[in-house]
C-alpha cells in the first residue's frame, strides 16, 4: 500500500457531539492524501457511534490513557503517513487546505511546516511566522502544524508530565534544533473553537519548568529579558492597583473616612 502523505490524528474523550463536525471537515479533503486515526480515552458518550458512522474511513482505538498527549503519542505510533497532523474534536480543517498544503510539503526529512489557525470564539487569525524568542510568551497552534514524522524519531514524543502544554515544550525543542527545517505557510489551516484544555486547565509543571526551558532552548539573554518583563508587569500592576485604591479613598466623603479610621483604631 502506498504511503499516505498525511496522518491526521484526533485524540478524543467524551466529545462525540463535536467529533462529527471535525470528521466532516476531514473527509471533505482529497482522500488520497491522508489517513485518519481517532485515539479515544475510553469514552462513555456517543463517540464510538459517531466514529462507526464513517466506517472504513477511520482507524479507531479506544482505551484508558493518561491524557491527551498520551493519546497523541499512541497515534504517532500507529501512524503511517509521512507528515503528522493533530486535530482536536470540534476543530475543522479549511475547505481544500490539504490539497494546497500537499503541494509545498518537502520530500525530505525533519521538516516542521506550519501556518495559521482561526480562533472562532474571538474571531481572529492567530500564530503567524515565529521566531525562537516568541516561545517565551506563546505557542504555535497544533491545528496549524505538519510534523515530518522523523522529528518524533529523533526528538522523542510528547512529555507526559506536561498535561496541557506538552506541545509548547516540544515545539521549543523543534525550533532550537538546527536539523529541523522550519517552514511557514501564509494560510489558515483550520478553525479551532477554543475552550480546550489550555483554556480550562492549569499546567503547574510546565510553568514551573518554563524558565529552565527558556534558558535551554531560547538562551540566557532572552530568559533574563523575560524576568525583567515580568517584574515590570508585576510592578505596573501593583502601581495601578495602588492608584485605584487611593482614588477610591479620595472620593469617599470625609465622614466615611473618619468612621473607617475610628473602626481601624478600635480594631
Amino acid at each position: 500500500m502506498e504511503q499516505k502523505l498525511i496522518s491526521i490524528i484526533i485524540p478524543t474523550y467524551n466529545c462525540g457531539r463535536k467529533l462529527a463536525a471535525t470528521m466532516e471537515s476531514v473527509l471533505s479533503q482529497p482522500g488520497e492524501l491522508y489517513e485518519t486515526i481517532v485515539v479515544d480515552g475510553g469514552s462513555t458518550d456517543e463517540t464510538l457511534r459517531v466514529v462507526e458512522e464513517y466506517g472504513g474511513n477511520v482507524r479507531f482505538v479506544s482505551e484508558a490513557d493518561r491524557g491527551v498527549y498520551d493519546a497523541i503519542n499512541k497515534g504517532i505510533g500507529l501512524a503511517a503517513g509521512k507528515y503528522l497532523f493533530f486535530l482536536g474534536a470540534g476543530d475543522r480543517l479549511k475547505e481544500g487546505v490539504l490539497g494546497r498544503v500537499a503541494g509545498v510539503l518537502p520530500a525530505g526529512e525533519l521538516s516542521f511546516v506550519y501556518g495559521d489557525a482561526y480562533l472562532v470564539r474571538h474571531g481572529v487569525r492567530v500564530c503567524g511566522e515565529f521566531s525562537m524568542k516568541e516561545f517565551i510568551i506563546r505557542n504555535i497552534c497544533h491545528q496549524a502544524i505538519f510534523y515530518e514524522r522523523t522529528i518524533f524519531d529523533v526528538l522523542g514524543g510528547y512529555d507526559l508530565k506536561y498535561k496541557v502544554y506538552a506541545d509548547w515544550a516540544f515545539n521549543m525543542k523543534c525550533f532550537a534544533d538546527a536539523r529541523v527545517r522550519k517552514i511557514y505557510l501564509d494560510m489558515v489551516i483550520a478553525d479551532f473553537e477554543g475552550w480546550g484544555i489550555s483554556d480550562t486547565q492549569d499546567d503547574v509543571e510546565f510553568y514551573r519548568d518554563l524558565p529552565r526551558l527558556i534558558r535551554k532552548y531560547v538562551g540566557l539573554d532572552e530568559y533574563l529579558r523575560r524576568r525583567i518583563y515580568l517584574s515590570r508587569v508585576a510592578f505596573h500592576g501593583f502601581r495601578h492597583g495602588l492608584a485605584r485604591s487611593v482614588k477610591a479613598a479620595a472620593q469617599q466623603p470625609a465622614s466615611m473616612l473618619r468612621r473607617q479610621k475610628s473602626q481601624d483604631l478600635e480594631d
